[in-house]
C-alpha cells in the first residue's frame, strides 16, 4: 500500500510545466496592464536637459560664507589698484601688471 501512496504523491512533469506556463502568462498580462495604467508604453526618449538655476538657488538667497567672501575679496584685490600704505607710498597693483613689471626689471638687470 505504501507504493500506491507514493505513486499518487509523485509529481507529474506535465503538471509542473503547465503551472509554469500559466504563471508566465499571468506575469506578462499583469506587466502589460500596469504599463497601460501608467500611461502607455515606456518612453525611451532622452530626459529633458536640466534647467538653468537662478542666482537665488545657487547662492542660498545671497548669503555667502566667510570663506567665500574672503576668496571674492582676495580675487578683487588681485585684479585692482589700491593703497597698502599711503605714508610709505606702497600700493597694490593687478597681478598681471605686477608680473609684467617684474619681468621688465629682470630683462634690464645685468
Amino acid at each position: 500500500m505504501t507504493d500506491e501512496r507514493r505513486k499518487r504523491r509523485d509529481v507529474v512533469p506535465g503538471g509542473v510545466l503547465a503551472l509554469l506556463g500559466v504563471a508566465t502568462v499571468a506575469i506578462i498580462a499583469i506587466t502589460i496592464g500596469v504599463v497601460d495604467l501608467l500611461g502607455g508604453a515606456v518612453s525611451t526618449a532622452a530626459p529633458p536637459p536640466p534647467r538653468e538655476r537662478s542666482a537665488v538657488e545657487v547662492h542660498d538667497f545671497g548669503l555667502e560664507t566667510d570663506a567665500e567672501r574672503e576668496r571674492r575679496e582676495a580675487g578683487q584685490r588681485l585684479r585692482s589698484w589700491g593703497w597698502i600704505d599711503r605714508n610709505t607710498g606702497r600700493i597694490h597693483v593687478p597681478l598681471d601688471v605686477a608680473v609684467e613689471l617684474y619681468l621688465n626689471e629682470q630683462e634690464r638687470a645685468p
